[in-house]
């Protein structure tokens, strides 16, 4: 019963071995400046050669980079770039089956001058000082062929994107203004849902 047992386990612990196998390869390192200084945001482009296949990441913290599940064998060209700091390659790489290769990089700064940057604009009629928020505009012949089922405003409120009813960009319809030949018609109590004036 217990050779049955062990012989059961040794079993299982081979096939986790056997199915643990790698099929690629991997690389890693660090970026760093001339001073020794790490340089996280680092772009590292690596391009397998015979089939064109590229990978790619960003250094992490302190300049460090992986890159994993890369296809075996080579040879790769490693790009890196960052910038205010000139190009490194490294080509004829070859890369290990289950083997993390180790590649590090040294970026000296670059003196180029970036061109400027020109940001310009111009001014839209529709943004003026005159204009304190949203508008609909309602042409008289369009009041006059809708259909007032209700008989309530928002029969015609209903016509702005921003409306509910009589509620507009969900603020409180008791801060409605309605004037009708100049006379003010509100409904400050809300008693009268039907009409603006109450």
């Amino acid at each position: 019963m217990m050779l049955k047992f062990l012989l059961t386990a040794l079993c299982g612990a081979l096939c986790i071995l056997v199915s643990a196998q790698a099929t690629t390869a991997s690389l890693a390192g660090q970026i760093v400046d001339t001073d020794g200084s790490g340089l996280p945001g680092a772009t590292v482009l690596v391009v397998h050669q015979p089939i064109g296949t590229q990978y790619g990441t960003v250094a992490q913290d302190e300049g460090y980079y992986n890159l994993n599940n890369l296809r075996v064998g080579g040879p790769y060209t490693v790009v890196v770039t960052f910038v205010g700091f000139g190009e490194e390659t490294e080509e004829g790489l070859q890369l290990a089956l289950g083997l993390k290769r180790q590649l590090d990089f040294t970026l000296g700064a670059a003196g180029e001058i970036l061109d400027e940057v020109v940001v310009s604009a111009r001014r839209n009629s529709v943004i003026n000082s005159d204009r304190t928020g949203a508008a609909t505009q309602i042409s008289t012949e369009v009041l006059q062929r809708l259909p007032t089922i209700s008989r309530s405003a928002s029969d015609f409120t209903r016509l702005t994107p921003s409306s509910d009813g009589n509620s507009f960009g969900g603020r409180n319809d008791q801060y409605n203004n309605f004037t009708l030949d100049g006379s003010i018609f509100n409904n400050p109590f809300g008693l009268d849902a039907a009409t603006a004036g109450g």
